[in-house]
């Protein structure tokens, strides 16, 4: 959720990430303001923003139009937050609530203040960059920590991967976009038999990819 990437830019509402930092001086949702651009997804665009009821900083996801479109998705979605609100573990960030906002949908979550796992173990590091083995069993144990409380509320997150993961500077690990790839991509319970794929393939089990 929180990994830097560059955005996507076939957005169908035609408003680049600045142009939305810039119209931000109105309140988000009538009560965020977003402060900064966090990183860019297949889902949408996260930001760090203050609630201005609170005075608490969050993140704000704003869900890209192109899938929010689709038949069924919002219902799906809904009740994906409505699941993920349920689980409150240390290992798993937070989700608040859903908001509009000028006929965009999003979500606000908790603000992690720290980097994703990818940027601490990159894909195809040399071996003296790699990280120490007892950090390694730390970040294991503290997932599979987060994974277990997520199965027990009846969530899958379907999009395991390192961009998902974040290490806080306190050394706290947080998974992040639990269920919302299946909720936004239709991945119901069948979908093995439909032969549609949520996620993303470099992370998926063989048997995924062979559908």
């Amino acid at each position: 959720m929180f990994v830097a990437q560059a955005p996507d830019h076939s957005d169908v509402l035609e408003i680049s990430e600045q142009d939305l930092l810039d119209s931000a001086t109105i309140l988000y949702g009538g009560r965020y303001e977003l402060l900064s651009l966090v990183g860019a997804g297949a889902y949408g665009s996260v930001y760090r923003a203050r609630d201005t009821e609170l005075d608490e900083v969050v993140a704000v996801k704003v869900l890209r139009y192109e899938h929010l479109s689709q038949t069924g998705t919002l219902e799906r979605f809904r009740r994906e937050v409505r699941l993920a609100r349920r689980v409150a573990h240390q290992n798993v960030a937070r989700t608040y609530d859903i908001g509009r906002h000028a006929g965009e949908r999003f979500l606000t979550m908790e603000y992690i203040q720290g980097q994703p796992l990818t940027r601490l173990c990159p894909i195809g590091a040399p071996l003296h960059e790699l990280l120490p083995i007892r950090i390694v069993i730390e970040i294991a144990t503290q997932l599979c920590a987060g994974l277990g409380a997520l199965h027990g509320a009846g969530i899958i997150h379907q999009d395991m991967k390192t961009d998902n993961v974040l290490v806080g500077n306190d050394a706290r690990v947080a998974i992040t976009d639990f269920g919302i790839a299946r909720a936004l991509e239709g991945g119901d319970a069948d979908q093995s038999i439909t032969g549609q794929m949520v996620g993303t393939p470099a992370y998926m089990a063989p048997e995924q990819v062979r559908g």
